[in-house]
């Protein structure tokens, strides 16, 4: 009520979403409630009314999450990181009980969101139990009220398993998330305020709503009235261009996740699920076309003790040298990639003879065997190189792994910084 007295006339005033505790003759007693108020001003300006509506979201809530597939999860809070919507109902409100449960706790970029630093977010949240999956997570921030002095605004994010993800990154919901987000937020902020109004103009404020939820069509209203009216027309224009250019930022983290299932988030290089589609197709086209190929896997000398001496981010930088002295040691068309720990792969396509592979591998050896400078430490590491051919060694990816892991693994046993090629006849020899 004081923070409406205090508008002028036309301004209208929206409020934290609450739950309802107003006693009295209405449904809306303990649900999620936006409150939308406006003074009614005499010729003078002096203020002769309130007009203050309860807007019960409940069923709005309920829509955000029913128009998604079972494994998306919704996630809403307010300016503070209150959780409004949760997966769990029992983290949803946790303020109005006394209990204070912030989203950038369990997702801490959105903490970014939350102190006004950044427009939206994408992180990933590994898995804590085998029970318990790893998600992909996109937030954003979403200003709304009129008075852009208050700085309101609410952070909505959608989450989904990374397995999904990885499986089905070509036929990830973005387009029902995109519809979410125009249909359910525009309604959280001025749908829900037009159903409830029963004038004719407000009807077409709904019409226009509706239409931007089914197909993201910008229908500007008439915004000339000099009443209350016209202002809720000019607040609804407003936000349908936030709107627009918000999807316009998702459609940008869409990429951002698509980066993040298929490369290894350290070192940006193709991680095991994406090379292994690479080494397929690779193989078949080798087939196709009569051709060989070959398949290196590459096991640090040493790193366990470097990182153990001087920490995890002296590890971290050197594995990121380490992919970067790989990828200047083969072609452009040639393929590296990290597979897990101090563990990379390299695939060769296109090569004549095994002679072609040992040169590579061999300058890989020498290229890892040179010194290191990290923060001030003088850094040495080597490396354990296996190699196996296609069709040499095997018809098949399982075989021509084995094949290229035995022979790393025989190059360490021997003593490491060097190279072993697999032996046709035995899988478990090399030379």
């Amino acid at each position: 009520m004081f923070n409406t007295l205090a508008l002028g006339a036309g301004q209208v005033y929206l409020s934290d979403i609450s739950l309802n505790h107003e006693q009295g003759a209405h449904d809306g007693l303990d649900k999620p409630t936006l409150r939308v108020a406006t003074p009614v001003t005499a010729a003078d300006g002096s203020v002769l009314a309130l007009v203050v509506i309860n807007l019960d979201l409940n069923g709005l809530f309920e829509r955000l999450k029913a128009d998604l597939p079972n494994a998306y999860q919704v996630y809403l809070s307010n300016h503070w990181g209150d959780y409004l919507i949760h997966p769990n109902p029992a983290e949803a409100f946790g303020f109005d009980a006394g209990r204070r449960i912030f989203i950038q706790d369990a997702f801490k970029p959105v903490a970014d969101l939350i102190k006004g630093t950044g427009g939206s977010a994408v992180t990933s949240v590994p898995p804590i139990t085998q029970r318990s999956p790893g998600l992909v997570a996109a937030f954003v921030r979403l200003p709304y009220g009129a008075q852009r002095d208050e700085q309101r605004f609410v952070v909505l994010g959608l989450s989904q398993p990374m397995a999904q993800v990885v499986k089905q990154i070509e036929h990830l919901g973005w387009r029902t998330l995109q519809v979410m987000l125009a249909g359910g937020v525009g309604a959280l902020l001025l749908a829900v305020l037009l159903a409830r109004l029963v004038t004719q103009p407000l009807k077409r404020m709904t019409e226009a709503m509706q239409g931007f939820a089914e197909d993201q069509t910008v229908s500007l209203l008439n915004d000339n009235r000099q009443d209350e009216i016209g202002v809720l027309a000019a607040s609804l224009n407003a936000m349908q261009n936030t709107l627009v250019s918000n999807l316009q930022e998702l459609n940008a983290s869409r990429d951002a996740i698509e980066q993040l299932a298929q490369h290894d988030p350290l070192t940006g290089l193709p991680n095991r699920a994406l090379f292994q589609d690479r080494l397929v197709q690779a193989m078949t086209q080798a087939e196709r076309d009569h051709g060989a190929l070959a398949l290196m896997f590459v096991d640090l000398d040493g790193f366990k003790p470097v990182n153990d001496l001087y920490g995890h981010q002296v590890g971290d930088e050197l594995l990121n040298v380490v992919a970067q002295r790989l990828q200047d040691c083969v072609r452009r068309m040639d393929t590296v990639g990290r597979i897990g720990g101090d563990e990379f792969v390299v695939l060769l396509p296109l090569v004549s003879s095994v002679h072609d592979a040992v040169v590579v591998a061999e300058k890989i050896c020498q290229s890892l065997h040179e010194a290191v400078n990290i923060e001030g430490h003088h850094v040495m590491i080597s490396a354990s190189v296996g190699v196996a051919l296609y069709p040499d060694h095997a018809h098949d990816m399982k075989t021509l792994i084995h094949f290229a892991d035995t022979a790393m693994y025989l190059a360490k046993k021997a003593g490491g910084s060097q190279m072993k090629v697999a032996v046709v006849a035995n899988p478990d020899r090399a030379v």
